[in-house]
């Protein structure tokens, strides 16, 4: 589909060269369908907060990184197949408030061995009286469509403490 497709998960945003952008909450179009997706995560602190959470259609589970200050904390969604995308639609971690990422690099790629960043999200915590039930979506808009199978998500900060979550 041309205009590309909005993919579901949980984060939040990016616009021209690299910054947040709050406007950018929904990506406008037609979710991509997740049937076959894979998540790989860099750690997890137990085997039900694994990178499955990130993708089981759940806005209460999500992926916990490990407690370490200094462990790489990644996330990596494999669509199955190669798809035009024009963005990320995340929902933030509902478990922990604290654990959710402010800043996440995007990474985009066809054979998950060579990457392109597509820049980097600054955000906050979820707003206040939002929950899983009624999430406050993120979005992460591309500049333009992309084309890819992989999309790596590195987080480098969180709002409090050392570990990180991602919901859906």
């Amino acid at each position: 589909h041309p205009g590309g497709r909005g993919m579901r998960l949980h984060a939040q945003a990016i616009r021209e060269h690299g910054t947040a952008d709050e406007r950018a909450r929904r990506i406008a179009g037609t979710p991509a369908d997740r049937t076959g997706w894979t998540a790989t995560v860099s750690n997890t602190t137990s085997s039900t907060t694994g990178a499955t959470a990130m993708l089981d259609g759940n806005n209460s589970t999500a992926w916990r990184s490990s407690n370490s200050s200094t462990a790489a904390k990644w996330a990596i969604i494999n669509m199955g197949t190669l798809q035009t995308i024009k963005g990320l639609q995340l929902t933030p971690s509902y478990v922990s408030t604290n654990d959710n990422p402010t800043k996440i690099t995007v990474s985009i790629s066809t054979d998950s061995l060579t990457w392109t960043s597509q820049g980097t999200w600054t955000g906050t915590r979820p707003a206040t009286g939002t929950t899983a039930a009624n999430p406050d979506q993120k979005g992460i808009a591309f500049i333009a469509p992309v084309q890819t199978q992989y999309v790596r998500l590195d987080v480098t900060a969180v709002v409090s403490g050392s570990r990180s979550r991602i919901g859906e």
